[in-house]
């Protein structure tokens, strides 16, 4: 063969070659990339359905969560009016958008107090007949937001009070459906079966479209239908659009539990990137092809070993996120078991406590589950491990129920852990797998243990307020009813016998010992309010405990010689002056004098003694009183409830002995504040011993600050005293004129702060000796009366204010001498105290 046939020949060959190979290789690329299609069709069919079924769980998750927030709002309502406040709170302890409660008449309100009417919205409708479930809101009418929504009805008293719903934003939607595959972010919408897109994540960020046409623009008509009719009839569908090299897959994967359908796509920037990838490898094999057709070939194998060894990475990683999807992504182990040979083809092992020297061969099923009883599961609870997770029992498990749990304990360095597996089926065109994870779930059970506690704690709270409240409402009525039937009864019968001086004067005794008793009763409730409401505070001086007792002789000393009873007492203190809050030590003892001489007979006795005992604390002393007398005594039933509040002796209420059941209350809950201890001991028919022992620390100076009661001489003349009255009220003004009256002040009258004020400026500055001055007043209250009085440039800002209020706690006091005044009344006026009190201002101004 002549060199130019042999070279037509060389060429021809060549270039038959060429041709073979390129055809090779187009040919190649097709393949690959059809098949790579098919790859992601699949991909896309598995990343749906492990989509699907967590939006399921989320969903499911949210509608449990607004139906305990509905159970613990309505549990916690004292009323059928909206508590804000809890729902703002309920708020805050969710992972929801926004919390709302709907009342019975269709109302939405917001925690920020925020009302719109939701009447005719459907969920609405179904929630007032007892329904629970989701729904979709396409603008708020409280922001105008797209929200996904979960309603509960909320019960009050047996009734449906109204609806509980729990809103998801867009971004919260957007969250949830988020997924990135291959550094690419799925196309991910929930649509309802009209094609309504609910929410959605696009894959180019934006706005969320609003239908299935928006969501699909560049489809054909006649796929775009297809779709529809699956979404609509919520059928699996799988689809794709566009070229050979740039194809959108997707997937229509119906959500559990709801008539809502996920349509997830991947975008073509992914068939793109493998189609690239092809090619970039075909270029390789043409640039190479000069160096002879054994280099092709060579190159050529390690190319499609390469190709193979890809495509089975691409399965494993597809095999675990199926798993993954399958099972939770909480693990510590995986494993994948073929049904049909029992041989474990793989598992995978995250960081844990699982995390161990495992066998090299994967071995069958029984072999692995063997050496993991052995290795990890507590020796107590192997024997039922390995027969609740034999392949025989999974697998009778698994043909009624989509999955099966078992739990067991695992020894961790001498710590007993808590264990659980989860197994499902996955049904693979090779045969049927069984997909296995096994996580720690010790903290999940704590988690869950504790919220029920929680739950039940703040279930029982509820119930025992609701009980305390009608208990405290039953008894309050029973004895604000007793005083207020005496003083309306007796005012009658004093209206119709006027003329009869000595009725009259008896009706008028008792009316006052019912006011006087009514009064008691209302200070006391007041008192145990700001006790239990933690605003009781300690105020300590240095106090003389021999003055002390002497003072507390001397109130009841009248009333015993009254009653013809023996008293006794005894101080055996070595460190008289102590640091103590004077007024409350001294409502104690009274409370507790008061009792032993309301329930000793005439003719008993009482004692009463106070005694040091050494304290482990330096400056400190313990300091025990025994109060002792030989009255009627209580019965061993009643002392075990002697502290609670409206309790009383029935033979005492039988006895007609009047008492509001709040005075031991007080007594235990002030002893308590000043870190003391409260014994009694009693019989009936013997007496009662009352012992208190309280720690005070020593006075480093002696210092008498032992309240005392000054007497002055009611009858004195105040004729020339002029005083401006500042009242707002009609009826109290007109009590405190009479009684002002009657002792020769005289009397004028300012409705307000601010006309008090302008009477005041109105005269000279020696005209008013004194203002009277109510606190809570129209316009302008006193304490704003009184410091406008003190700035005033003139002389008038001298003059001696006194508060004249309802209020008549420590505190308010305090208030009073703050806000500029010189002194203190409390209502109702009692006429000693009132006359004391001026004559003590006016003689410290003189």
């Amino acid at each position: 063969m002549n060199k130019k046939r042999q070279g037509r020949v060389y060429f021809f060959g060549v270039a038959a070659l060429i041709v073979l190979v390129i055809a090779t290789i187009v040919f190649s690329c097709y393949y690959n990339t059809k098949a790579n299609f098919e790859h992601i069709s699949m991909f896309t069919e598995e990343f749906s359905a492990t989509t699907a079924k967590y939006v399921a769980t989320v969903f499911r998750d949210k509608l449990s969560s607004v139906e305990s927030a509905a159970y613990l709002y309505g549990t916690s309502l004292e009323s059928r009016e909206p508590d804000l406040a809890l729902l703002k709170e309920l708020e805050e302890k969710t992972d929801f958008a926004h919390i709302r409660f709907i009342s019975s008449e269709g109302t939405d309100f917001a925690s920020d107090g925020t009302e719109v009417s939701v009447i005719d919205r459907e969920y609405f409708i179904r929630g007032m007949r007892g329904k629970s479930g989701m729904c979709f809101v396409p603008e708020s009418r409280v922001n105008g937001e797209r929200l996904v929504g979960f309603y509960a009805p909320v019960y009050f008293e047996n009734d449906i009070l109204g609806l509980m719903v729990g809103f998801l934003s867009e971004g919260d939607m957007s969250r949830i459906l988020s997924k990135d595959v291959w550094n690419y972010t799925l196309d991910s919408y929930v649509m309802d079966i009209d094609g309504t897109v609910l929410a959605g994540n696009p894959a180019a960020g934006g706005l969320v479209p609003a239908d299935l046409r928006e969501a699909l623009p560049d489809m054909d008509l006649d796929e775009r239908n297809n779709v529809l009719k699956a979404v609509m009839f919520e059928q699996e569908y799988s689809f794709y659009f566009g070229n050979f090299l740039r194809r959108t897959t997707g997937y229509v994967m119906p959500i559990d539990g709801t008539h809502w359908v996920l349509v997830e796509m991947v975008p073509e920037q992914i068939s793109f990137a493998i189609g690239e990838t092809s090619l970039r490898y075909n270029l390789i094999i043409l640039l190479c092809f000069a160096a002879g057709l054994i280099i092709l070939s060579l190159f050529m194998l390690r190319y499609y070993r390469k190709q193979s060894k890809l495509r089975a990475e691409e399965d494993t990683a597809r095999r675990i996120s199926s798993i993954m999807g399958l099972l939770n992504e909480d693990y510590e182990l995986l494993c994948d078991v073929n049904l049909r040979t029992g041989e474990e083809l793989m598992y995978h092992i995250k960081s844990g406590h699982l995390n161990q020297e495992w066998p090299e061969d994967r071995g069958m099923y029984n072999d692995i589950l063997s050496f993991f009883a052995d290795s990890f599961v507590a020796e107590y609870d192997r024997e039922r491990f390995l027969a609740a997770s034999s392949l025989e029992n999974v697998t009778k498990v698994l043909r009624t129920r989509n999955a099966s749990y078992v739990d067991y304990d695992v020894i961790v360095n001498g710590e007993i852990r808590q264990y659980q597996g989860k197994h499902v089926i996955s049904h693979e065109p090779d045969g049927d797998r069984m997909l296995i994870s096994v996580r720690d779930v010790t903290e999940i059970i704590k988690e869950t243990k504790q919220r029920e506690r929680e739950l039940t704690e703040a279930r029982n709270l509820a119930e025992s307020a609701n009980r305390a409240k009608s208990s405290f409402l039953f008894n309050m009525s029973r004895d604000i009813r007793t005083p207020m039937n005496a003083i309306v009864g007796f005012t009658n019968l004093l209206s119709k016998n006027l003329e009869d001086t000595e009725k009259a004067r008896n009706y008028i005794g008792k009316i006052q010992t019912s006011g006087d008793f009514l009064l008691s009763l209302i200070n006391n409730v007041l008192e145990m309010a700001r006790i239990e409401s933690g605003k009781t505070e300690l105020h300590e001086t240095a106090c003389n405990l021999n003055s002390f007792c002497d003072m507390l002789t001397s109130v009841f000393e009248e009333q015993m010689k009254e009653k013809n009873i023996s008293f006794s007492s005894s101080v055996d203190v070595t460190n008289c002056d102590v640091m103590c809050d004077s007024t409350k030590l001294r409502e104690i003892y009274l409370n507790i004098l008061s009792n032993a001489v309301k329930y000793t007979s005439p003719g008993g006795s009482i004692s009463m003694t106070l005694e040091e005992i050494q304290s482990e604390s330096e400056g400190v002393s313990l300091y025990r009183g025994t109060v002792k007398d030989t009255g009627i005594g209580m019965s061993e039933e009643y002392l075990a409830t002697i502290f609670e509040e409206f309790t009383r002796e029935s033979t005492v209420t039988q006895s007609n002995i009047m008492g509001t059941g709040l005075g031991m209350p007080i007594v235990k809950r002030l002893v308590e504040l000043m870190n003391g201890e409260i014994i009694i001991n009693s019989r009936q028919g013997e007496g009662t011993s009352v012992i208190i022992t309280i720690p005070h620390r020593i006075a480093e100076v002696s210092q008498d600050n032992t309240p005392e009661e000054d007497i002055q001489n009611i009858n004195q003349d105040y004729s020339g005293i002029r005083i401006l009255l500042a009242e707002d009220n009609d009826l109290n003004a007109e009590i405190a004129t009479e009684i002002l009256s009657e002792y020769g002040f005289s009397i004028d009258r300012a409705k307000d702060g601010r006309e008090c004020v302008t009477m005041l400026t109105e005269h000279s500055v020696d005209y008013y000796s004194l203002v009277l001055m109510d606190v809570q007043m129209p316009e302008m209250d006193g304490y704003e009366a009184t410091g406008t009085i003190r700035s005033l440039e003139s002389g008038h800002k001298d003059i001696v204010i006194i508060a004249m209020t309802a209020n008549a706690f420590e505190e308010d006091k305090q208030n009073a001498f703050a806000a500029g005044m010189n002194g203190h009344i409390s209502k109702p006026i009692e006429i000693p105290v009132l006359l004391r009190v001026i004559s003590k201002v006016l003689e410290g101004k003189a």
